[in-house]
């Protein structure tokens, strides 16, 4: 599978990317279904990292439902409701695109690389911002979001901190 580099005036990027405005990333990385970039049916299901079991539990039958409807699920890939979301979607046989905050040479969190590897053999899609070679760290884990709210016409947040 090769990584595909899409800018922001090639055909393939997603219109709603470029919805965003100034803040539209330039180009944008893919790993999988880039078919998935042209679908608009796309629920993102996030949340919090260090969730309790309700909101995995949340996550994973919210995004369960949501796919076996035929949506499109998009999440983040980091631990807790990210994961479970990712986990919900392809245990109904459906699709889901990761948004990242690294380069697509690595994974983050490392722990994830199974499920990414699973995202990838079932159909779905790994996409980042970030080039090669690019670590995650807070403010792109942040920025990354963002993608993840212009990508989706309905955001459910499965569980969050008070504070969050």
């Amino acid at each position: 599978m090769n990584i595909i580099e899409i800018k922001k005036k090639d055909e393939l990027f997603p219109d709603a990317l470029r919805a965003i405005g100034e803040d539209c990333p330039n180009t944008i990385w893919a790993l999988g279904n880039v078919d998935l970039l042209a679908e608009t049916d796309m629920v993102a299901i996030i949340g919090a990292r260090k969730a309790s079991g309700e909101g995995n539990k949340a996550a994973y039958t919210l995004a369960k439902k949501q796919a076996s409807e035929g949506k499109i699920i998009v999440s983040g890939l980091a631990f807790g409701c990210d994961a479970a979301a990712h986990n919900g979607c392809l245990s109904a046989g459906g699709k889901t695109i990761a948004i990242v905050a690294t380069g697509l040479d690595r994974v983050h969190p490392q722990e994830h690389a199974a499920l990414q590897a699973e995202i990838l053999s079932k159909g779905g899609l790994i996409l980042s911002e970030q080039p090669l070679g690019v670590k995650a760290n807070p403010k792109r884990l942040v920025a990354r979001n963002r993608l993840q709210a212009a990508l989706s016409h309905t955001i459910i947040v499965a569980e969050c901190p008070e504070h969050s």
